[in-house]
């Protein structure tokens, strides 16, 4: 559906985009996430036609619509922002994009896209006279009336408080899924990214760091910097004893070592939910219970323990954590298919 081949971007003499290959296929659901800087919005912006690169194509079922400017792309754009005029009501809005269609006609199809996002009752108001989340939803009408080839979305709900987050986020995804359109959404939050995508791509630098399904970036990241990026981490410095083996802190951990040399030096990394809590007796790795968190439906516990040299977090459900009490002993087992390693960094390397 969508091809871009060897993307790049300078602003000055900074590099942003550094020869980015993508294909979005028909139907597809795929995010941009990425920590600030990393290039993701402008990828967005080339994509729409709003921003030129310096390098590369875009393809759009195989045609290059590379030198077409924004108007002439037939994508729909969803901005942070939204974007609406404060002067025109709701349906007014969505008909802006329909010049082409007489009036009446045009009428019929934005009330069709309101109804579409549950706005119907709201067609005469204007957008001040809307929440924001609201707002929002006229927004992806306008987007979607035309009909457009690709829909483009610039963190669309990162204004809006985590609840109607989490409402809209529902949403976006069961309306694209209904409509089959190809969808490309950029996002930092990587909760939306991997709650809404079929496929995540990871910026980081200008570059793709990792893309696949949401759930192989969380169980198989490429490097710690995916690993710290896609869900929470607990990390400790380690050194591969055996095969099987590596040593973190004064203990043994079973671990998959074999893309290892016995004596490297790793970063392990161990998520919160794969830590399992035992009774302190007999176990043989401890750890001292520092601080609870209540967090509603879980708690979120931080264990210190000197075995490993570590501070841990995990979480359990609030009922499981309810026995639970700061300054109390309790047993860890870290199984191995958790444990996961990672190349650390020149100067851990160097200092081993």
């Amino acid at each position: 559906m969508l091809h871009l081949r060897q993307i790049t971007k300078r602003f000055g003499p900074q590099t942003v985009l550094q020869g980015i290959d993508l294909d979005l296929g028909p139907g597809e659901f795929v995010s941009l996430l990425g920590p600030s800087g990393c290039g993701k919005t402008t990828l967005l912006r080339i994509v729409c036609g709003i921003e030129s690169a310096d390098l590369g194509q875009v393809l759009m079922q195989g045609q290059d619509i590379t030198a077409w400017p924004a108007s002439q792309r037939r994508f729909g754009v969803v901005f942070q922002s939204y974007a609406l005029f404060p002067n025109m009501t709701a349906l007014q809005n969505v008909c802006y994009g329909l010049s082409a269609l007489p009036r009446r006609e045009a009428a019929e199809r934005a009330a069709e896209m309101l109804a579409l996002v549950g706005l119907l009752d709201q067609a005469g108001k204007f957008p001040a006279q809307l929440s924001g989340g609201q707002q929002q939803r006229v927004a992806l009408a306008r987007a979607l009336a035309p009909k457009p080839r690709l829909l483009l979305l610039d963190e669309p709900l990162s204004a809006l408080d985590a609840q109607v987050r989490q409402e809209l986020r529902a949403e976006i995804r069961a309306l694209q899924q209904r409509l089959g359109i190809t969808t490309l959404m950029v996002t930092h939050d990587q909760d939306e990214a991997l709650a809404m995508s079929d496929r995540v791509v990871l910026l980081a630098k200008g570059q793709i760091a990792q893309q696949g399904a949401p759930r192989q970036l969380y169980q198989q990241p490429a490097n710690a910097l995916v690993a710290g990026f896609v869900g929470r981490m607990n990390w400790m410095d380690g050194q591969v004893i055996a095969e099987g083996r590596v040593r973190v802190g004064t203990t043994m951990l079973d671990a998959d070592t074999r893309v290892y040399k016995t004596g490297s030096v790793v970063r392990v990394g161990v998520r919160p939910e794969a830590i399992r809590l035992l009774d302190g007796e007999g176990a043989m790795i401890r750890a001292r219970v520092d601080a609870l968190q209540f967090h509603g439906a879980v708690t979120q516990v931080q264990l210190r323990c000197d075995a490993l040299g570590a501070t841990l977090s995990l979480e359990l459900p609030s009922g499981e954590a309810a026995g639970l009490t700061e300054g109390e002993v309790r047993g860890l087992r870290l199984p191995a298919a958790a444990v996961q390693l990672f190349d650390a960094p020149l100067s851990m390397r160097r200092a081993a």
